[in-house]
C-alpha cells in the first residue's frame, strides 16, 4: 500500500493516508485498537491524529459517514477543512473523521473514479476545480526499490496530451481484452472518466508498436 503525507487544518495537522485508487473519498484518524496486528496497531498509534477543535478553519457537518472496502470499515463524521497534498492546499475540502474503524491502520486517501455513493468533490476534484492543476489527474513517480525515498506521490503534475502520452488500441490475454487506452512516458494516471497505465521501461512491439517507453 503507498502512503501519502497530509496536512489539514490551519493549524497544518500532519496526518499519514494510504493512496487508494479503488475508492474516492478521504477519511482519517482510523482505531488502532482493531488494526489487524501488534505491530500494525503500534504503528498505529505512533502516527499523529487530526485534532478538528485545534483548526479555526475545521467545521462539523452533522453528517454521518459509514465507507466499506474489500477488508476493512470506517464510519464517523463528515467535516470540511483546508488540506494540504505536497505545495498545493486544498480549500474547505469535505472528508470523514471516523469514530470507528475496522483492519485500518491509516486512514485513506482515494483517487479513484468519482462514484454516485457520495455527492460532493472528491481531493482530486478539487485540485482541479480550484486551479492547483489542470486536469482532473493525478501521477505516481514509480521509483526503483533501491531509492531511498521509494514511491513518491505528485498531485500536481499537468500532462501535456502531445509529447507525454502515447494512445492507440492495445490488446490483452490474446485479445480478450482490447480497449484504447493512454499510455504515459514517465507515470501511472487516473483521469475522471479514462484510465491511463505506465509501462516504464517496455517496448510496445509485441502490441504493434515499435515506440519504447
Amino acid at each position: 500500500m503507498l502512503t501519502e503525507p497530509v496536512n489539514i487544518g490551519s493549524n497544518s495537522q500532519p496526518v499519514v493516508v494510504d493512496l487508494d485508487t479503488g475508492s474516492s473519498e478521504l477519511w482519517v484518524n482510523p482505531d488502532c485498537a482493531t488494526a489487524n496486528t501488534p505491530n500494525e496497531q503500534a504503528y498505529c498509534n505512533s502516527l499523529p491524529k487530526y485534532n478538528p477543535g485545534t483548526s479555526t478553519t475545521s467545521k462539523n457537518l452533522g453528517i454521518q459517514f459509514n465507507l466499506q472496502y474489500g477488508k476493512g470499515s470506517a464510519s464517523g463524521t463528515y467535516y470540511t477543512d483546508d488540506i494540504t497534498c505536497g505545495s498545493a492546499t486544498i480549500k474547505t475540502q469535505q472528508f470523514g473523521v471516523a469514530d470507528t474503524s475496522q483492519f485500518m491502520s491509516n486512514g485513506i486517501l482515494g483517487v479513484g473514479l468519482h462514484t454516485s455513493q457520495f455527492n460532493y468533490p472528491s481531493v482530486i476534484e478539487n485540485l482541479a476545480a480550484q486551479g492547483k492543476i489542470k486536469s482532473v489527474a493525478f501521477s505516481l513517480d514509480l521509483r526503483s526499490v533501491n531509492q531511498p525515498t521509494g514511491i513518491t506521490t505528485n498531485m500536481s503534475a499537468s500532462i501535456n496530451p502531445t509529447t507525454d502520452i502515447f494512445q492507440g488500441p492495445l490488446s490483452l490475454a490474446a485479445s480478450i481484452l482490447k480497449s484504447t487506452i493512454a499510455i504515459c512516458k514517465r507515470c501511472l494516471l487516473f483521469l475522471q472518466t479514462n484510465l491511463l497505465i505506465c509501462f516504464l521501461g517496455m517496448s510496445l512491439t509485441a502490441c504493434g508498436y515499435s515506440k519504447y517507453y
